[in-house]
């Protein structure tokens, strides 16, 4: 599950997660938060990485 941008997800939804994980960013008077899109992008990407890092390629 990804929570939206502003509130993230609600206490029902995080009480049923095994784990829950944030992306570390440094808040400006820009923005505060990545958009779901961007956060989900950047999760799958470092997954990704994590899981192939010791491969070949």
């Amino acid at each position: 599950m990804i929570g939206n941008e502003t509130d993230g997800l609600c206490n029902t939804f995080k009480d049923s997660c095994d784990i829950l994980t944030t992306i570390p960013m440094v808040e400006t008077s820009y923005a505060s938060s990545f958009n779901v899109g961007c956060a989900a992008t950047v999760m799958f990407y470092e997954a990704m990485k994590q899981r192939y890092q010791y491969l070949e390629v």
